[in-house]
């Protein structure tokens, strides 16, 4: 139901509106020289998206938004946010990503969700008749170390099917965007 408003959005938008190509070579990583001096800006990002992601109900934006003006005041390069600054983009992005890991913590612990994505899980752990809150671990030692451990091991794939299926994926890309949209309702 989340992507039924985008679908909607873009079909009142008409067929015009979003034919631009896109060209996808694949996945790209950024050498290693790259990063060199921007760990710090990443881990402050990450910060920033955990402690935002504990507040219930802020979500992905507000972290993305405070972490992207926390990058541009310490900056040195500040004329160059709002043009594709790697910082800027690497302070959004990771702020914007680490919010859920922080989300889970009001969600299991109170049982309030912290964004979207905690509020699905939260309702799918209710209907199988698990109650979040503090009693949660004690009573649910098992299944709440299966959740962290495939958690875990989800994000130690991320990358390696990300890389493999991207270039599969790619060709979707080409297709119309009205028969993209049907494919996205059904």
């Amino acid at each position: 139901m989340f992507a039924l408003s985008e679908v909607l959005i873009r079909a009142a938008a008409g067929p015009e509106a979003g034919q631009a190509m896109i060209k996808f070579n694949g996945i790209v990583l950024p050498r290693w020289v790259d990063w060199k001096g921007r760990f710090g800006g990443l881990v402050k990002s990450v910060s920033i998206g955990n402690a935002v992601g504990i507040l219930p109900g802020t979500g992905a934006a507000t972290a993305a938004f405070i972490s992207y003006a926390e990058a541009r005041r310490s900056a040195r390069t500040r004329e160059n946010f709002g043009k594709g600054e790697p910082d800027g983009i690497i302070a959004s992005e990771a702020a914007n990503n680490s919010v859920t890991g922080g989300a889970l913590v009001p969600t299991m612990a109170l049982g309030i969700p912290g964004d979207a994505i905690t509020a699905v899980m939260l309702a799918t752990l209710t209907l199988h008749g698990i109650t979040p809150g503090v009693r949660l671990m004690a009573d649910n030692p098992v299944l709440m170390g299966a959740i962290f451990s495939g958690f875990f091991f989800i994000n130690l794939l991320l990358l390696p099917l990300g890389l493999l299926f991207g270039k599969i994926a790619a060709p979707l890309l080409r297709l119309p965007e009205t028969l993209m949209l049907v494919m996205i309702v059904f």
